[in-house]
């Protein structure tokens, strides 16, 4: 009986992937997969702070506006007086300021100043790299000039 030659393919291991290559490439994943939701999770909260800032200039604008227009109901100079905004933005603290230009008498010095807690705006629980009592805020000045009434 003759033997028939053996082909060089038959000596090898059938085909597939070890445990230990499966291992090493759902690891790699593994890794991947972090690093993305992890910058997704920190685009977030970028997104989050940049909605409180524009949320505080929107209504510092407002503050600024209604100084100007109505001069009955705003601090006069050398005071300053205290406001919360209106839910859903409660959570912002604002302070208005007049104050006399020394070297220019008929100039005042307006300033509004918003401030709120980093991890807040209805977001309750969530962790921030911050302390927990670290606030951030946003200040506007400008001048008015009060010309005198003939």
């Amino acid at each position: 009986m003759t033997e028939l030659p053996r082909r060089a393919d038959s000596l090898r291991s059938p085909g597939g992937f070890t445990l230990l290559e499966v291992m090493a490439a759902l690891m790699i994943l593994g890794i991947l997969l972090t690093a993305v939701l992890y910058s997704f999770a920190q685009g977030i909260r970028a997104q989050a702070r940049m909605q409180n800032v524009t949320i505080a200039a929107l209504n510092a604008s407002e503050k600024a506006l209604e100084t100007f227009t109505d001069l009955e109901n705003r601090p006069g100079p050398g005071e300053s007086d205290e406001f919360d905004l209106e839910p859903p933005y409660d959570f912002i603290h604002g302070t208005r300021a007049v104050e006399q230009n020394e070297l220019i008498p008929n100039i005042q010095e307006i300033s509004i100043t918003l401030s709120w807690e980093s991890g807040t705006g209805g977001r309750k629980g969530r962790r921030s790299p911050q302390p927990a009592n670290a606030s951030q805020s946003l200040e506007i000045c400008f001048l008015q000039a009060q010309l005198p009434v003939p």
